[in-house]
């Protein structure tokens, strides 16, 4: 009797051991974030359950629009600190940041492609509304893939490589769209009526999730990567922003009341992850 409440003991502690470093997917990764807890916006990391805070810049211009590179080695961000909005990327830890864009035009809306060789982003040096572009990480070789009237926002490659994600936006509203990597092609995935921002793939790359409008309220949806079957996946309550995948197709990240809030699409349960003017998620396992 003795031997087996011991064991029955063990085995409850190790799971609980467990169960404490895991997310719902058994997965541990990093958050990369902005944030102007300290007064102005600057970049920050976190582990994905809220602990281990660092800030990573140190400036008195904006620093936004972070992204973990795939291998979670680099981050990438916007930055207005050399007096105008300029790609920049950084270590991990925030040191050696290096400028990787000039002008002409505002370069914004970074995001990282072709398993972190190449980056996206959107740039006013061409065309006043913004269009979509890709240089290498070292800011070489900037190619334009977009040229039409609508005003471009960001830009997310799949996992395949084969198209690019967009939020486009006209006098009408804003759509998701996306543009075919191999003949540059232009197809709208949303109705204009939705005025849908912030889309990202899912891990695999058959789902997609954005951010919409509904009842009034900004939420967040889902929808095939065809542009089928969307789906409102979240009460009409607060307004949830920039929603990312957390490690699979099962759990979401998005800002909410100036903080971060992971939910369950399994439990519809919403977990708290900070509160203090955070914004604009990105994931990396580790």
């Amino acid at each position: 009797m003795g031997g087996t409440m011991v064991r029955r003991f063990t085995i409850v502690l190790l799971l609980g051991f467990i169960l404490a470093g895991c997310s719902e997917t058994g997965r541990k990764g990093k958050i990369v974030f902005q944030s102007n807890r300290d007064g102005d916006f600057e970049i920050y990391s976190m582990n994905d359950d809220g602990t281990n805070l660092q800030r990573l810049t140190n400036s008195p211009a904006y620093d936004i629009c972070p992204a973990w590179s795939p291998d979670g080695s680099q981050i990438v961000f916007a930055s207005d600190r050399d007096g105008n909005w300029e790609i920049y990327t950084m270590k991990s830890d925030g040191k050696d940041p290096k400028r990787v864009t000039i002008p002409p035009g505002s370069n914004t809306s970074p995001s990282w492609a072709m398993d972190g060789t190449k980056i996206l982003f959107v740039s006013t040096r061409d065309a006043m509304n913004g269009e979509l572009y890709i240089m290498n990480v070292d800011g070489s070789d900037i190619e334009r893939l977009t040229q039409d009237s609508t005003v471009k926002d960001s830009p997310v490659m799949s996992p395949d490589g084969r198209s690019i994600l967009f939020t486009r936006e006209t006098l009408s509203g804003s759509s998701i769209a996306v543009l075919n990597t191999a003949d540059k092609s232009v197809l709208s995935l949303s109705p204009l009526s939705l005025k849908a921002t912030s889309a990202k793939f899912s891990p695999d790359g058959s789902l997609i999730v954005f951010s919409a409008v509904t009842e009034g309220r900004v939420e967040v949806f889902t929808m095939a990567k065809t542009g089928e079957n969307i789906k409102h996946i979240t009460p009409a309550d607060e307004d949830r922003r920039t929603p990312i995948w957390r490690g699979s197709n099962r759990e979401i990240i998005y800002s909410m009341n100036r903080g971060l809030y992971v939910r369950s699409l399994d439990t519809g349960k919403e977990i708290a992850l900070s509160s203090k003017g955070d914004s604009y998620p990105s994931w990396v396992e580790y």
